[in-house]
């Protein structure tokens, strides 16, 4: 075991080094929220970054996702696939299953930590990041609790055959071995396999809540892809589409958005609560009925930059609901707005 050094008052973190059935090994931190121990199981998340990318992200964007998550009392894990940021091996190597047979390794390694319950876990996943934790999901979907998915690649054979390749022979970049996009070495092995895998088909095997958030201007994973695979995950999945983001979340907003949609979904279903454990909190249909003091109250004392007020929030409103049920019904959305959701259209 490496050494485990603290962070804040909240979280102790580990470097991890994980070899994949080559020897080769995928390095990166491991978070664990303070109260985790062999005598307090807590339930645990992967955090999955994307193609070209590394566990840091863009715009510290994973690391501080990995923060907010184990904030919540929730432990993950962020690696480096093989061949990216300070894992070993060659980014030419790499493809979409090459991460998908690591992230495996990944979430068996999560599982079998003391301190974590192994029927509490969740996948995050980024860009190609997402596409491999919905593989993971329809590959192995009796481990996993629930799928968190940004922007995901889905139709990455699609991207090959429309022009990804800039009219290169496929046949030569099979004789060369790779292709040079923006600096990086991508092999033919990636291209074959984003091709060949047919990745909606495995994904709609996973039978768990599914949560996916896509930006409406994203030009690198266009929304129609996110919206497609919503359709293939059916009515287990929730989408929220966040008004003039691109694809890596460029303004603090769009950055701050996403991390609290993506740590209220994981509080959701692996924190669940007094009422309600392992169930969808209820539909905005469905209203709360409390005092309008109490509500304008709660509102107003909402943190613009909090992660996670809303998921606790809601379940308050939920405690307070018998004693007022016959004042008031007011509507709850499923998340709350803020000065940050304002600014960001949602």
């Amino acid at each position: 075991m490496k050494e485990i050094f603290r962070y804040d008052d909240h979280t102790r973190l580990q470097f991890i080094e994980l070899p994949n059935q080559d020897g080769l090994k995928m390095r990166g931190l491991l978070h664990i929220p303070e109260a985790a121990s062999e005598t307090n199981r807590v339930p645990a998340a992967l955090v999955l970054h994307g193609f070209m990318g590394h566990r840091i992200g863009t715009a510290f964007s994973n690391a501080h996702l990995s923060k907010a998550i184990a904030d919540a009392g929730i432990a993950n894990l962020r690696l480096d696939f093989i061949g990216s940021g300070e894992s070993d091996g060659n980014y030419e190597d790499m493809s979409i299953l090459t991460e998908l047979d690591e992230a495996k390794l990944q979430l068996d390694y999560l599982k079998s930590l003391p301190f974590v319950d192994p029927d509490r876990i969740a996948v995050f996943g980024h860009s190609q990041g997402g596409l491999v934790a919905g593989l993971l999901g329809g590959e192995r979907p009796d481990e996993i609790r629930c799928i968190a998915l940004s922007s995901p690649g889905f139709d990455i054979g699609e991207d090959w055959k429309k022009g990804i390749l800039n009219g290169l022979d496929p046949e030569k970049l099979k004789r060369d071995g790779w292709i040079d996009i923006k600096g990086y070495k991508v092999g033919y092995r990636y291209y074959k396999d984003a091709l060949d895998t047919p990745t909606y088909e495995i994904a709609s095997r996973y039978h768990g809540p599914v949560q996916i958030v896509h930006g409406t201007a994203d030009k690198i994973v266009p929304i129609e892809y996110g919206r497609r695979l919503k359709e293939v995950y059916g009515e287990k999945c929730t989408m929220i589409e966040v008004e003039g983001a691109d694809h890596d979340y460029s303004s603090v907003a769009f950055a701050d958005a996403r991390i609290r949609h993506t740590v209220d979904f994981l509080k959701e279903h692996l924190l669940g609560n007094l009422l309600m454990v392992g169930k969808r909190s209820p539909k905005p249909s469905m209203g709360v009925r409390l005092p309008l003091p109490l509500l304008i109250e709660l509102r107003s004392n909402t943190s613009h930059t909090g992660v996670g007020c809303s998921f606790f929030i809601r379940e308050y409103l939920w405690w307070f609901n018998m004693p007022f049920k016959f004042l008031y019904r007011m509507p709850v959305r499923r998340t709350w707005k803020t000065g940050q959701d304002r600014q960001s259209g949602l």
